[in-house]
């Protein structure tokens, strides 16, 4: 299924402003398709037919996360306002809870009118705080570009896709720091930071796209968080899966890593201890991915912090760095 990327002025636009429009062009289309056969439509009208029943997947599965957000009460007051403005972020905060539901893990929003993160559950007597943050809208010099045809593009991950990344997760750090000053998050409790990297990398790059034996860096969020350089891959040609033919070159700074010390330097010299800040949890999920949605859910967890990759079962992938931090590992 074609993967589209959108504004999010485009995505709210096909989503909730022309919905009935792209609904009754879908129906003119397969009544013409079934009903008449498809040899009275074009090509362009085949292909406009799929990308039609796209939006139409799209359409249900928005419905389907708003409706439990509601059912639940998970939708943060105001939450559905500036749609058209902030359109994939509102997404996230849908899709998060809902993935959670379905992974056995039931997680609440915090509806205090200064709320420690976005939402919260309880694990072993501690407070896990979610606090949820998508990219911004895309700039199309730092997409990352799609492979084609068994080509790979040089420069896969320019450095503003990893800069931004960095500067998601700073964010959230900052206001971390600020919630546990204000007594908002208690001292045993921990910070999870999801972050949505749709915006940063564009089209669902991932490495399984490339031949098992490539010699690949790590994901562009493990590099962020622990500090691990050369980000770029070779160009080259996938011949087939048991040639090696992609390799990393040209090294390059990595941003400053955020997990690479127990402290966190914010701006004029200020330290944030990070040890309450448990790790990442990371996706690049979007509303067009199709249905049902690939589970790409990566945790990478704080190597000064508790380790509580246990409780992030379900991600198919878990970073823990052994040779940062105590090294121990807390159930």
């Amino acid at each position: 299924m074609k993967e589209l990327v959108l504004s999010n002025k485009e995505m709210f636009k096909r989503v909730i402003g022309h919905r009935d429009v792209l609904n009754e062009r879908l129906e003119d289309l397969l009544t013409r398709a079934y009903g008449e056969g498809m040899s009275i439509i074009s090509d362009e009208e085949i292909e406009e037919l799929n990308e039609y029943r796209q939006y139409k997947c799209a359409c249900n599965l928005w419905d389907e996360l708003l409706e439990f957000s509601k059912n639940e009460d998970l939708l943060e007051k105001n939450s559905l306002n500036e749609l058209e403005r902030q359109f994939h972020s509102r997404f996230w905060e849908l899709y998060l809870p809902k993935a959670f539901y379905d992974f056995g893990v039931k997680v609440k929003r915090d509806h205090r009118p200064d709320p420690a993160a976005d939402f919260y559950f309880d694990s072993d007597g501690r407070t896990i705080h979610i606090e949820a943050v998508a990219d911004a809208e895309p700039d199309p010099k730092n997409r990352v570009p799609p492979v084609k045809d068994g080509d790979l593009e040089s420069d896969l991950l320019p450095p503003q896709t990893l800069q931004r990344l960095a500067n998601s997760v700073s964010g959230k750090i900052e206001q971390f720091q600020k919630k546990r000053t204000k007594g908002l998050i208690g001292k045993n409790d921990l910070y999870v930071i999801a972050v949505n990297g749709y915006r940063a990398l564009g089209d669902r790059f991932c490495y399984d796209h490339l031949p098992p034996a490539a010699s690949l860096p790590p994901p562009p969020i493990v590099q962020v968080l622990y500090g691990i350089g050369e980000p770029y891959l070779s160009q080259g040609k996938i011949e087939s899966s048991r040639t090696n033919v992609v390799k990393i070159s040209g090294k390059r700074d990595a941003p400053s890593a955020h997990f690479s010390e127990s402290t966190f330097r914010l701006g004029a010299g200020e330290e944030v201890d990070i040890r309450g800040i448990a790790g990442v949890l990371y996706s690049t999920v979007n509303l067009w991915s199709g249905v049902p949605l690939v589970n790409d859910f990566m945790f990478v967890q704080n190597p000064y912090a508790l380790d509580i990759t246990n409780l992030f079962y379900f991600c198919p992938k878990r970073y823990v760095r052994k040779d940062l931090g105590s090294g121990e590992s807390h159930g």
